[in-house]
């Protein structure tokens, strides 16, 4: 399963330069990380990957999954 371990923000400035910023409010990382979670369940679906149901569940993880009967 792949996962995003680590992101930032990658600047180009009118001016040409180049710009890395990693450190934001938690109200835009929280929009990131969550479109970044959706990004990996999409790219690990596409790959084949059995950790998600055909239903979006994840089946791998019981903390987010309710227990199977």
């Amino acid at each position: 399963m792949k996962t995003v371990t680590a992101w930032s923000v990658n600047v180009v400035w009118s001016d040409g330069t180049e710009e890395v910023l990693a450190d934001m409010p938690s109200y835009v990382s929280r929009e990131v990380d969550n479109w970044l979670t959706h990004l990996e369940e999409d790219i690990n679906a596409e790959e084949g990957d059995d950790t998600y149901d055909e239903f979006g569940v994840n089946t791998k993880n019981s903390f987010n999954t309710p227990p199977k009967e």
